[in-house]
């Protein structure tokens, strides 16, 4: 049976370079804040940690792409919603939730968000 595109139709993801030594800790803050999400309304959150990132196929690989130093893993959230009008409403719901906050401010102290590629996409095929 083909998917839909109705299923899950709007994506949020996340690249994150974070400290080895960090990981279990960003793997719990992020199971935290993923049930908070699909509390609010939102399809799932997950969390995974790059398996391979070489060149193959003739492709760029994400390892190239992505400024990862040593000592660090390369983590993909992704959120999904319904749609777009269901992330803007859960989102703007949660830009208010005080553990949603806390756990964003501990997410600061162990990771560089300035160096995190986010984007937004929508299933189209």
């Amino acid at each position: 049976m083909e998917s839909s595109p109705t299923a899950l139709r709007y994506f949020v993801t996340l690249l994150i370079p974070v400290p080895a030594a960090s990981v279990e800790r960003f793997i719990e803050i992020n199971r935290q804040a993923g049930a908070i999400y699909r509390a609010s309304g939102a399809d799932g959150s997950d969390v995974f940690r790059l398996a391979d990132g070489a060149a193959k196929y003739g492709c760029v690989g994400i390892a190239g792409a992505v400024h990862v130093r040593d000592g660090e893993a390369l983590m993909m959230v992704q959120d999904s919603f319904a749609d777009r009008e269901t992330f803007a409403r859960v989102t703007a719901a949660l830009d208010q939730n005080p553990a949603l906050n806390a756990l964003f401010d501990a997410l600061l102290t162990i990771v560089d968000l300035s160096r995190a590629i986010r984007g937004e996409f929508e299933w189209v095929a």
